[in-house]
C-alpha cells in the first residue's frame, strides 16, 4: 500500500482481492452461524393464530360437535373475503366414558393434503404413530391428522396432552374412532 498524500491511499489489485474475499469470508460464516444456532428454535416462536371453525359432524358419530383450529393461510394483498359457506368437520367430545368405545386424537382438520401430510410426517418424526382420515363434507374433501387407536380415554387424554405440551397443537381434540378411511 502506498502513501501519496494526506488521507489518500491507493490500494493494489492484489490488496483489493484480499480484502473482498476477507469480507466475504467473515459475512458468509457470520450467516453460516445463523443457521447452525437458530437450527432448532424454529418450535419456540410464538404460536400461529389460529382460526377456530365449527360445523356439525355426521349423524353416525353421535356426539354434539367441537371447535377444531385450522392453520392460517399466509398473509393477502386483497382483503380477506367473507366467510366461507364450507367448514371443516368438527371432532366429536366424548363426555364420559363409554364402554368398547375406542378413541383416537385429531390434531389438525385442513382442505390442504398437504399441510396434512406435512403434520403427520412431523409426528412420524416424533414416533408419534399418526394417519391421515379423509372426508367428504358438502362436496368437500376434508383431510383430519390424526393419531392413534384408544380403547382408554386415559390413554388419548396423555396423548393428547402431548402433542399440545411438546408441539403447541391446541385444537388436538379426543374424537369417537369411527371406521376411516386412511
Amino acid at each position: 500500500m502506498a502513501r501519496r498524500g494526506e488521507g489518500d491511499y491507493q490500494f493494489s489489485l492484489l490488496e483489493l482481492s484480499m480484502l473482498a474475499m476477507g469480507v466475504l469470508a467473515t459475512v458468509s460464516a457470520v450467516f453460516l452461524m445463523g443457521f447452525y444456532v437458530g437450527r432448532d428454535s424454529a418450535g419456540e416462536h410464538a404460536p400461529l393464530d389460529e382460526r377456530v371453525a365449527r360445523i356439525p359432524i355426521s349423524e353416525n358419530a353421535g356426539v354434539a360437535g367441537k371447535a377444531v383450529a385450522a392453520r392460517p393461510a399466509p398473509p393477502a394483498a386483497a382483503p380477506p373475503p367473507a366467510a366461507p359457506s364450507v367448514l371443516p368437520p368438527a371432532p366429536p367430545t366424548p363426555t364420559a366414558p363409554q364402554a368398547g368405545v375406542p378413541y383416537t386424537v385429531q390434531v389438525l382438520a385442513t382442505r390442504n393434503k398437504a399441510e396434512a401430510e406435512d403434520l403427520r410426517a412431523q409426528l412420524v418424526r416424533r414416533s408419534i404413530g399418526a394417519f391421515i382420515s379423509s372426508v367428504e363434507e358438502a362436496g368437500t374433501r376434508w383431510y383430519r391428522v390424526r393419531i392413534g387407536r384408544y380403547d382408554d380415554l386415559a390413554a388419548a387424554r396423555a396423548m393428547e396432552s402431548r402433542v399440545r405440551r411438546e408441539m403447541g397443537l391446541t385444537q388436538a381434540s379426543i374424537v369417537p374412532a369411527a371406521a376411516e378411511t386412511r
